[in-house]
């Protein structure tokens, strides 16, 4: 009976060292995604945008800088949106998302893993 209940014991500390480490790996990858903008990572994007430069004339400067967290090479992505794309993005991702996103609001991952077909 003592060893089942150090079996046990042993088997709850290491399930829940898995846990934490598994949560501090999702804080640690979506950290960027958490956190709000404040003025500091406002001027580092201004930076970085004049580093980059205009990558696409679609996009905004912050739109730009979403992809690239993301992984998105904004420069590969089509210059114009015909008017096939425009309703493949609407069935996709929702009417109100896309004005929004035209409106200038960046686009998440979820929106481009649901639109990537469209592209």
């Amino acid at each position: 009976m003592k060893k089942l209940v150090i079996f046990l014991i042993i088997v709850l500390v290491i399930v829940m060292l898995l846990l934490v480490g598994g949560g501090l790996y999702v804080y640690f990858t979506l950290k960027s995604f958490l956190i709000s903008p404040s003025s500091d990572s406002a001027n580092q994007a201004t930076s970085t945008n004049q580093v980059s430069g205009d990558k696409n004339p679609l996009l905004t400067p912050s739109q730009e800088s979403t992809l690239e967290k993301i992984g998105i090479d904004p420069s590969k992505l089509p210059s114009e949106i015909t008017p096939a794309m425009e309703d493949c993005f609407t069935a996709k991702l929702g009417a109100d998302r896309v004005a929004a996103i035209k409106a200038g609001a960046s686009p998440s991952l979820i929106d481009f893993a649901k639109a990537k077909s469209c592209l």
